[in-house]
C-alpha cells in the first residue's frame, strides 16, 4: 500500500468504518510507516477537537426522504432545461442525414452545410434563451 492510499483510508476511517480487508491493510502499512502513523494521530486529534466544538444538528426523521425528493426534482428540472437543446441537435442530425440521402448534391457539401447550419441555429437559440432569461430577471 502506498502512503497516499493509506492516508485516504485514514481520512475515510474518520467518517465511516472500513471493511476488514482495508483495515488490515491499513494497520499493516501504519506499523511500518512513521509518516502515516503521525498522519493518523494528527487527524484523530483534529477530529476529536472538531467533534468537541462542532455539534451536528439534529435532523428530522423525514429529512432523508425530503432531500431525496428535492434532488429528484432538480434532476427533472435539469432535463427540462436541456431538452430543447437535445431536440434541436437531434433535429439537425436527422435533417442533415435526410438531405445527405436524398439531395442530388455532393455528400460532403450536404454534411458541411448541415453541420454549419445546425451549429449556427444552436448558437442563435442559445443567445435567444439567454436574452429571455435576462428579460425575466428584470
Amino acid at each position: 500500500m502506498t502512503c497516499q492510499a493509506a492516508q485516504e483510508l485514514i481520512l475515510e476511517s474518520l467518517d465511516s468504518r472500513l471493511d476488514a480487508e482495508q483495515q488490515i491493510s491499513l494497520e499493516s502499512h501504519i506499523a511500518q510507516c512513521e509518516m502515516c502513523r503521525s498522519f493518523r494521530e494528527a487527524h484523530h486529534v483534529l477530529d476529536a477537537a472538531l467533534a468537541a466544538y462542532c455539534v451536528a444538528p439534529q435532523l428530522s426523521s423525514t429529512f432523508r426522504t425530503k432531500l431525496a425528493h428535492r434532488i429528484s426534482g432538480e434532476k427533472r428540472r435539469a432535463l427540462q432545461e436541456w431538452l430543447p437543446d437535445l431536440v434541436h441537435l437531434g433535429g439537425g442530425i436527422v435533417a442533415t442525414a435526410a438531405c445527405f440521402l436524398w439531395l442530388p448534391v455532393s455528400p460532403t457539401a450536404v454534411l458541411t452545410v448541415g453541420i454549419a447550419l445546425t451549429f449556427v441555429s444552436y448558437v442563435l437559440q442559445t443567445m435567444f434563451r439567454f436574452w429571455l432569461e435576462d428579460l425575466e430577471g428584470l
